[in-house]
């Protein structure tokens, strides 16, 4: 399973390297999550673990390699508004 979770991670990180922009299947939902389920200040970083660990499956591949893109492992995000807005949304 970590195995597969690296690899993952590996291709999605890549997936959007051409400069496409993100589309979101449900925004609605994806706001929820931002909203309800990360606590802040947090980082790109704990932001795309806890996405990881709390819903797995609740994102496309697609959408999951946008986030990879998007949030900065190093950046401190203040609040979901924040992250709607590192996102495109």
């Amino acid at each position: 399973m970590r195995k597969l979770i690296i690899v993952s991670t590996m291709l999605l990180s890549t997936a959007f390297a051409d400069g496409g922009s993100c589309k979101y299947s449900d925004v609605a939902k994806l706001k929820d999550h931002l909203e309800k389920h990360i606590s802040y200040p947090a980082t790109g970083k704990a932001i795309k673990a806890a996405c990881l660990k709390e819903a797995p499956d609740e994102f496309t591949p697609s959408e999951r390699a946008c986030c990879n893109k998007r949030l900065k492992d190093g950046t401190e995000y203040k609040s979901a508004s924040e992250v709607e807005k590192a996102l495109g949304v």
